[in-house]
This record gives structure tokens, sequence and C-alpha cells, in this order.
């Protein structure tokens, strides 16, 4: 709320910027248009839809995922994996499913049907992000895809502020293979500290590489962390990684913390390093999450790759299934 003010105050306006992102497809949506979005999220509902779309409170944990309605296939493939790894008959962890738009969501009950042994949820945020965005399609890099990047880190934030389940945040180009909150579980009640610590895959096993956020593990301690972070996003969007860099930069895990390459008025010093002495993180050994399609015991991440470079790399490892749906209801 103190970014709003300030954004707000910035632009010499009492009203709430109606500033819409994405007016072509090759631009970098504004500060402005995140601004707008950030206050539709409560004011028009949505963070009423999330928090009522699945239980906030319970023993298992919350799996995080974003889509829209162009990613069934990555989705589908991703529950056919979830289901084997996690649907053992006790439906103890919830998969989050952030419907972006109208297909999404409908896509979303039907794979609900399909994978009923796990405990699927679906919230449905179709017109949050205006319509007229995602007319403006693109791949890796477009103003649609960096609005659905922020949305990862802004939602992230909203869902553990909201919840007292621990958070699982992964990418649709994850392979789940085994049950890997087992291992965080096993690995928080052997730190010996009153915080836990965040658990994350980062971009190779070597000293100072720096956090990826495909496959991020949070709970309510990692609030401030998690506030910043979807501020300093909206910030990096004219980054490559826009959520990676503002990560990284905020957990000081990068000798060079200057990672924002776009002009801000926003006083961005204050966020560099601010969490690297608050926040403990905790690697996934590439044995355990395994990195750039290599294979790990609990998962494999097939970042690295691109587009049909990606599904290409799942089909040869054997981790890509086309998993039909069912046919919607009839009604008469």
């Amino acid at each position: 709320t103190q970014w709003v003010s300030d954004r707000r105050s910035n632009a010499g306006k009492d009203a709430v910027t109606t500033e819409k992102p994405c007016p072509s497809a090759d631009l970098v949506p504004t500060v402005a248009s995140m601004h707008s979005l950030t206050l539709s999220f409560a004011r028009e509902g949505f963070e009423a839809r999330l928090q009522h779309s699945l239980r906030l409170s319970g023993a298992g944990y919350i799996i995080l995922l974003l889509a829209d309605g162009t990613m069934s296939k990555f989705v589908g493939n991703y529950l056919f994996h979830a289901a084997a790894a996690l649907g053992g008959g006790r439906r103890q962890h919830t998969l989050l499913l952030v419907c972006l738009d109208g297909s999404a969501f409908d896509q979303c009950l039907l794979f609900s049907r399909r994978f009923g042994q796990l405990d699927i949820a679906c919230a449905d945020m179709q017109g949050w992000i205006p319509q007229a965005t995602f007319e403006h399609r693109g791949g890796f890099g477009s103003c649609l895809w960096r609005v659905c990047v922020w949305s990862k880190a802004f939602v992230t934030w909203r869902l553990v502020g909201m919840s007292s389940r621990p958070v699982m945040l992964t990418d649709l180009d994850v392979v789940l293979r085994k049950d890997l909150t087992q291992w965080v579980s096993d690995r928080r009640s052997k730190t010996g500290k009153d915080a836990p610590p965040l658990f994350a895959q980062m971009e190779g096993q070597v000293p100072g590489a720096l956090v990826n956020t495909g496959l991020l593990v949070f709970d309510r301690h990692h609030l401030p962390l998690l506030a910043d972070w979807a501020v300093l996003s909206a910030e990096a969007l004219g980054d490559k990684t826009p959520t990676q860099d503002a990560m990284n930069d905020l957990l000081g895990t990068t000798e060079n913390t200057t990672q924002l390459r776009r002009p801000s008025s926003y006083p961005l010093a204050q966020f560099l390093g601010k969490h690297r002495a608050i926040v403990t993180v905790v690697r996934f050994p590439g044995k355990v999450a395994g990195f750039c399609g290599n294979l790990g015991e609990y998962t494999t991440h097939y970042n690295c790759l691109s587009g049909d470079d990606k599904m290409a790399a799942m089909i040869r490892n054997g981790d890509w299934h086309n998993v039909s749906l069912p046919a919607l209801p009839r009604v008469l």
C-alpha cells in the first residue's frame, strides 16, 4: 500500500489510474498499469475470489500455478505427473490453479474432474487482466508475458498473506516425480531456526548462483520479502527476467546488485540486498531438483529451453503426456 500511495502521489493524481497494460505486443507494460492491477485486485473482488477458492488452513501445502487458456497442454502434463507423485489417496496438498482468463478456468474445472485423485482448486481471475491485453499475445519477452510473470509475484504475495499453509510456487515446466514437500519438511525440521528458511532452486550449483523463481517454497514468515518482490518486479518489467532479477536483488544473491536496467523514479536503493540478513535461503541440490531438463529425484525443471524445444526435450525424456479432457456437461 505504501508503494501504491507513492505511485499515486508521484503521478499527481488523486484518482486511481486506469492505464491498461499492453497497447501493443512489443511494449513494456508501465508501472502505472501494474499500479492499476494492484488496486483492482482488491477493489473489484479478485482477492475474495482467490480467498474463496480453497482451504486456507490445514496440514498440507498449497502448490501454486498460474495459467491462461493457451497453456492447457502444459497444465495437463503438469497434473499428470502430479497425480503420480501426490495422488496417493490422501489429497493432503491443494494444487491451486490461478486462471488468468475464462478459457483457463473452464479447462481447470475439467482437469479437476479428470484428476479426481488430486485436490485441485480453480481461482477464476477472468477480468483482472483486461481482455484487450490478451489480444497482444507473444512469446518470451512480450508485453503479455511480462504482465503474467509479474502476476506470479503479486498473487504469491497475496496468497501467502491470507493462508496459514506453506506455499510451493512452481512453473508449469516443472515435472513432479516425488513429493518435494517431504524433503522440505525434513530439512526445515533440521534448521533449528525460529524463522523457516526460503527453499529455492538455484541457477546452477556453484557458489554465487542466482535464485530461479520457477521453484520456491514460502510461508507467512516471508511476507515482507514477498511484498517487496511484487513491488520490485513491477519496477523491473523492462528486464529480460523481471521477477527473477527482483528476487535476487532483494536477497543480495548476486555481487552485482544493480540488476534493474530500466529507468525508474522509485528509490530502488532501499531494496538492494534488503533481505540478505533476514531470510535464510536453502537451495535444492541438483540431485533433488533437476535443472535445465536434468533428472532430479523429486523434480525436473525444463527451464533453459523455450517453446517447441521445451516440449521436445520433455518428449525425449518420456516426461510429456497429452491429456484428454472430459467434455463439458450439456445444459438442457
